[in-house]
């Protein structure tokens, strides 16, 4: 016992020792940062913060009403929103049209009567289609991402559904007709011009 309470009392004068210390070098510890060095690094920090938070990380979803296929709310890819961008700008017009099923006589009937056809794609999720010059139809447009196809909701004729491949310059566009309305033996090319067609 008498061990134990010598080892107690050696262990608090050692600990006292190093408490104690200079009135000069306390007085220097104590004393608080300038005023500047306290304001200047947080200022640097919000500022940061808010570079963080720039509109720039904005995502965008699919919004109710869109011609984008998807839920409300989920997000839109940057290339979905690449396609949609490309398909609002000016005409897209049909370069070529065949059906591969069909003997050559009638590939070439069937490509002149679609050479000329054109569309013109609204954010909305509208289109306006004719032939040259002409405007012949009007109906609601579809993109869905996860195929990527387009839907044509005519309304003066019969639907139509083709997969999609776009260029990486998004000047012109590939379709290819699906099942849905019996048309995958079309294929199409599609490009983007800043007028309508004229007749060759």
């Amino acid at each position: 016992m008498k061990r134990l309470f010598f080892f107690a009392l050696i262990l608090g004068s050692f600990t006292a020792c190093q408490n104690d210390k200079p009135a000069a070098a306390t007085a220097t510890n104590t004393e608080t940062p300038a005023p500047t060095e306290q304001k200047t690094e947080p200022a640097k920090n919000e500022a940061n913060a808010a570079e963080n938070f720039a509109p720039t990380n904005v995502k965008q979803t699919v919004a109710p009403g869109s011609p984008v296929i998807g839920a409300a709310g989920d997000p839109i890819s940057p290339q979905t929103t690449r396609v949609i961008a490309a398909l609002g700008t000016d005409y897209w017009e049909i370069e070529a049209y065949l059906r591969m099923s069909l003997e050559k006589e009638e590939r070439d009937v069937l490509n002149k009567e679609n050479t000329g056809r054109w569309f013109k794609f609204s954010p909305d999720g509208n289109f306006v289609t004719g032939k040259y010059q002409e405007e012949t139809g009007k109906g609601k447009w579809y993109y869905n991402p996860k195929v990527p196809s387009l839907y044509f909701d005519h309304h003066e004729r019969r639907d139509e559904e083709f997969t999609v491949k776009m260029s990486s310059e998004e000047t012109v566009m590939i379709w290819v007709g699906t099942e849905t309305f019996g048309e995958n033996g079309i294929q199409a090319k599609i490009g983007n011009s800043s007028d309508k067609p004229t007749a060759r």
